[in-house]
């Protein structure tokens, strides 16, 4: 038995399939609580940010959001494996430049998949987000403003 052929049963296996249905759960979390973040956020009941880090802050900070915060981290490492799995080995039903364009999606899938799955990560064991970097942060107040009178200057 080659490492290929082993691949692709792995790739086609029960087990496969089985965890992936359960992973595409986790990834439905994920996006419910994106929604839900975005409602909140037009609607005026929250400042959060809308985005992934966002939802998966606002997904921990519910009752059981760690432990459901912990499966979607699994659940989305499970859907890059499968991609990542696909990408190698899959797609044998398709034939030429189809083929080529549905394991290149499947390689995107992956990088999707583990960069969401490395961002609910850091959320859920605690990572602080980063801080704004000094070109977006106001100047302090004892700072004149470039526009303040008496301020203006030739330009060099």
């Amino acid at each position: 038995m080659s490492t290929v052929n082993a691949g692709r049963r792995a790739a086609n296996s029960d087990l496969m399939k089985g965890l992936t249905r359960v992973a595409f759960v986790g990834y439905g979390l994920m996006h419910l609580a994106l929604a839900w973040l975005a409602a909140q956020i037009a609607f005026g009941q929250s400042s959060q940010e809308a985005d992934q880090s966002g939802a998966f802050r606002t997904l921990a900070a519910q009752p059981f959001g760690k432990f459901l915060l912990w499966f979607v981290v699994i659940c989305l490492v499970v859907l890059a494996v499968w991609q990542l799995a696909l990408a190698v080995w899959g797609h044998r039903d398709v034939r030429g430049k189809k083929r080529i364009f549905e394991r290149a999606s499947s390689a995107v899938r992956t990088i999707i998949y583990a960069v969401l799955a490395w961002t609910a990560g850091k959320v859920v064991v605690g990572t602080p987000p980063p801080a704004p970097s000094s070109s977006n942060r106001p100047p302090p107040a004892s700072c004149p403003s470039p526009r303040a009178p008496g301020s203006w200057r030739w330009p060099a």
